[in-house]
């Protein structure tokens, strides 16, 4: 898939694709964003003391090397663009959740 959305006034093509597709339990799949490469993992399961309730699980592996000349990347800014969107990721998980009991 291509998503296309804005950061701030910078347009962003994200590319997104599955690597392993468990339904209903486990997505695994890469997301890159311009020069940057994720892969994040949704797990769901049962949580174990009750079984009415659903637990949400997320990994994001963000291992990126990027080439940069005459400037320097601060890692501390794709830190803070990585946690950013596993947030917002969440929280739009939560409100179709909310939404859709």
């Amino acid at each position: 898939m291509r998503w296309r959305y804005r950061i701030g006034g910078v347009q962003v093509v994200m590319h997104d694709r599955p690597l392993e597709v468990t339904s209903p339990e486990r997505l695994r799949r890469i997301l890159q964003i311009g020069s940057l490469r994720y892969e994040q993992t949704f797990q769901l399961g049962s949580a174990a003391d009750d079984a009415s309730r659903t637990l949400l699980g997320v990994k994001l592996v963000a291992s990126n090397s990027v080439p940069v000349i005459g400037d320097v990347l601060d890692r501390f800014d794709v830190r803070k663009f990585t946690t950013e969107h596993v947030d917002e990721t969440l929280r739009a998980i939560q409100r179709w959740c909310e939404d859709n009991p």
